[in-house]
C-alpha cells in the first residue's frame, strides 16, 4: 500500500486515476492464471469447477446490483430531491433511473437476438458454400485446436456433444459478457476519475475498494469465457480489451466529473440482471446431481456474500 501510494502520489489528479486504472485492471489477472493452473488445466475437476465458478458469477453480478449499484442510486436519487413530497412519492429521477435499469434489460436481449441472428445465418451461409464437403469433415475443419481437444476430453468423459445452437448461444453470450464487462470497468473508471478529482484520499480508498470488488467479478467472467471454450490466452486478451473501458472511463471521469455516471451505472446493472438470470442461470439447469446442485447454490450465496461485504466497507 505505502509502495503504490509513493508511486502515484507524484502524478496528477487524472494521473493518479489512470494508475490506479492500470493496476485494478491487472492484479486480477494473477487471480485468473492460478485458476487456470490449479483446477482448470485438470480435465477431471474442469467441468465441475466451471459449474461453481459460473454460480459464484451469478451472485456476484446479482450482488453487484442489488447491493452496490441500486443502494447507490438510491441514495443519489434521494440527495437530489430531498425536498420532495413527504409519503408515497414517484420522484421523476427514479422513475428515470428504473427506466434506464429497464432499457439495460431490452438492450442486452436485443444484442442476444441480433448476435444470435447473425452467427446462425453465417452458420448457413457457410455450409451452403461448401456442400461438397462431408459433413464431418467440413465440421472439423473449422474448429480450432481448444475445440478439438474439448470434444476429445468430452468424449472420454462420456459427456454429449454440443450441438450447433448451443454453439451459437454460446458465442452471443461471450459477446454479451465483453459488452457488459467492458460497461462495467467504464463506469468504474468514471468513479475513480471522479474520486481522484475530489481529493487523493477519497482516490485511493476507491481504487481499494474497486479492487477488492474487481478481483471476483474478473474470476466470474473468466469462469463464463471458460465455459464458453475461449483458451487462456484470449480470456486474458478480452481482459485487456475491457480494460480499454477502464481507462477512457477514467479519463471522462478526471475531466467531465459526475455528468453520466449514475445513468452508465443504471444501464449496465439492467444488463447485468438479463446476463445473469437469463444467460447464466441457464447453464444451472443442467445440473444433475443433488450434491453439484448444493454446490453451485453455495457459490451463489458466497459471490453474493462477497459482494454484500465489499458493500458494507465501500
Amino acid at each position: 500500500m505505502e509502495l503504490f501510494n509513493n508511486a502515484i502520489k507524484p502524478l496528477p489528479d487524472w494521473g493518479q486515476a489512470l494508475a490506479s486504472t492500470l493496476f485494478i485492471s491487472i492484479v486480477p489477472i494473477f487471480f485468473i492464471y492460478a485458476l487456470n493452473v490449479i483446477f482448470l488445466s485438470r480435465p477431471s475437476l474442469r467441468d465441475s469447477v466451471i459449474c461453481y465458478l459460473i454460480s459464484f458469477a451469478i451472485g456476484g453480478l446479482l450482488g453487484d446490483v442489488f447491493f452496490h449499484t441500486l443502494p447507490h442510486l438510491s441514495e443519489q436519487n434521494s440527495h437530489s430531491h430531498s425536498h420532495s413530497h413527504e409519503g408515497h412519492s414517484h420522484d421523476p429521477a427514479s422513475m428515470a433511473t428504473n427506466a434506464i435499469i429497464i432499457a439495460g434489460i431490452v438492450s442486452f436481449f436485443l444484442i442476444e437476438k441480433l448476435v444470435s441472428g447473425y452467427l446462425s445465418n453465417g452458420e448457413h451461409s457457410h455450409d451452403h458454400g461448401h456442400t461438397h464437403e462431408a459433413p464431418k469433415e467440413k465440421e472439423t475443419k473449422h474448429k480450432t485446436l481448444r475445440e478439438l481437444k474439448d470434444e476429445a476430453d468430452r468424449k472420454a468423459a462420456g459427456l454429449p456433444e454440443i450441438s450447433p445452437e448451443k454453439e451459437i448461444r454460446y458465442k452471443s453470450y461471450a459477446i454479451m459478457t465483453l459488452i457488459g464487462d467492458f460497461l462495467h470497468n467504464f463506469t468504474d473508471g468514471l468513479s475513480i476519475g471522479v474520486a481522484y478529482v475530489a481529493n487523493y484520499r477519497f482516490g485511493v480508498v476507491t481504487t481499494m475498494a474497486m479492487l477488492f470488488h474487481e478481483i471476483p467479478h474478473e474470476v466470474g467472467d473468466f469462469a463464463v469465457l471458460f465455459q464458453l471454450r475461449y483458451n487462456m490466452c484470449q480470456i486474458l486478451g478480452f481482459q485487456l480489451l475491457t480494460a480499454v473501458g477502464a481507462m477512457i472511463g477514467t479519463v471522462v471521469g478526471s475531466f467531465m466529473g459526475k455528468l453520466y455516471l449514475e445513468q452508465c451505472l443504471a444501464f449496465t446493472s439492467g444488463g447485468f440482471l438479463y446476463f445473469a438470470i437469463n444467460g447464466l442461470m441457464g447453464e444451472l439447469k443442467q445440473v444433475k446431481s443433488f450434491f453439484s446442485l448444493i454446490v453451485c447454490l453455495l457459490s451463489l450465496g458466497l459471490g453474493l456474500y462477497f459482494m454484500f461485504v465489499f458493500a458494507l466497507f465501500e
